[in-house]
């Protein structure tokens, strides 16, 4: 599924339908959407919007929680903020029929995600990371996925990332004109801050 694709990177505030109907258009595979707090979705009601031709999910307030369409439908990831592996379960249960692939935030810095013990917080807990993508893998039907967060470059040549156990692992080091790491089969391009993903 994530061979060969141009890929939409999840950004906040601006990973939104609009959005990325745009980059489908223009050439993207695949779209990641903003993050959404797992709770905050189990709480929304779905609403097929018809003059749109939208399926909505609101929040209890009356804002959009998620907007999604079927022109994207099997070329979106939803990307969750989430701590506990029920939880997690239940909002891919709930948001899977209207997407192509589950994703789990594990990278985000701000205060809210940290506080919530969502976010970059999960690297410290490798456990409860274990529990949260196992139960995901267990019921979800569709990909799942998680965004982490690496060091920045502190001078390394070489920085090894173990996805496999034991016997197998990918090769990470910096990547042309990029002071952050890279996979080496994924080409970075920087777009006003924020990195487009080619996975050949």
């Amino acid at each position: 599924m994530f061979n060969g694709k141009f890929i939409l990177a999840p950004m906040v505030r601006v990973g939104r339908l609009p959005f990325r109907l745009t980059c489908l258009q223009y050439g993207a595979d695949l779209v990641y959407a903003e993050e959404v707090i797992a709770q905050r979705l189990l709480k929304s009601t779905k609403i097929i919007n018809e003059t749109l031709g939208t399926v909505d999910f609101y929040d209890e307030d009356g804002g959009i929680c998620f907007r999604t369409s079927e022109i994207e439908s099997k070329k979106v990831i939803f990307q969750m903020g989430v701590s506990d592996p029920q939880v997690a379960v239940d909002a891919a249960k709930k948001i899977e029929p209207y997407v192509a692939g589950i994703d789990v935030n594990m990278g985000c810095p701000k205060d809210y995600s940290i506080k919530g013990n969502m976010g970059a917080a999960l690297l410290t807990q490798p456990e409860l990371v274990k529990q949260i993508l196992s139960s995901l893998t267990a019921v979800c039907t569709k990909p799942v996925t998680c965004k982490i967060r690496i060091l920045d470059n502190v001078g390394l040549s070489l920085f090894l990332f173990h996805n496999k156990p034991h016997d197998r692992f990918r090769v990470l080091k910096k990547g042309p004109g990029s002071s952050k790491f890279c996979i080496p089969d994924i080409q970075t391009n920087r777009i006003k801050g924020n990195t487009a993903l080619h996975v050949p």
